[in-house]
């Protein structure tokens, strides 16, 4: 397994994984980003809409403070926001999830 900035993914998977994507489920995608009162992260808002764009059903989750988005880092060890995961598997921010739809 390849272990990159961009989660843990494996070649064959994200090939599989751009084969499956061509199918007609409802493909699902969860996005962790920041929307505060005085703070809208435009990363997370290009990764909703690539995810969007690209035929998925987002389950869109909102950090609203600091410290929600600080414990959120912490527990899944990433240093950004956004992270998007696909098919329960980590992509991560929005360059990489950019990256898996080239």
């Amino acid at each position: 397994m390849h272990v990159t900035k961009c989660g843990t993914i494996t070649l064959s998977h994200l090939i599989r994984r751009r084969i499956d994507m061509t199918s007609t489920h409802q493909k699902q995608a969860k996005l962790y980003r920041m929307v505060m009162k005085d703070h809208l992260c435009p990363f997370g808002l290009k990764s909703k809409d690539l995810l969007e764009r690209e035929g998925f059903n987002v389950e869109d989750h909102h950090l609203e403070t600091r410290e929600e988005t600080d414990a959120f880092q912490e527990k899944y060890g990433v240093e950004t926001t956004p992270q998007t995961w696909i098919d329960g598997k980590h992509i991560g921010g929005y360059d990489c999830a950019a990256r898996v739809f080239r």
